[in-house]
């Protein structure tokens, strides 16, 4: 769970670093380093849709993350946002490891 106007961390899953053989810790100490995981190619589509998710509230995508091994892997990422109680959005996204793509 990323708050949509600081980026800040808020909640991580473990399951981060099985996907992505990074510590949940280095998201909280570095909010936005998750970009670096998308593949080159998937960036700058991702990025602009996670930038019209902070007004449109939905994000549905599905693309490739590179870990930190270097496996690529195929993720389903679905999000929306909500209203907290300060009435600021809060953006909530899940991700899930798909399927593993061999490396080239």
């Amino acid at each position: 769970m990323i708050d949509a106007e600081s980026k800040k961390a808020l909640y991580v899953n473990e399951a981060y670093e099985t996907i992505t053989g990074r510590s949940c810790e280095s998201l909280r100490d570095n909010p936005t380093s998750y970009e670096e995981l998308i593949h080159p190619e998937d960036r700058t589509h991702v990025l602009a849709k996670l930038e019209e998710a902070t007004r449109t509230g939905q994000f549905n995508e599905r693309f490739r993350i590179v870990s930190t091994h270097g496996e690529v892997h195929w993720v389903p990422v679905h999000g929306k946002a909500t209203l907290a109680l300060t009435q600021d959005f809060t953006w909530i996204s899940l991700w899930m490891r798909y399927s593993a793509l061999s490396k080239s």
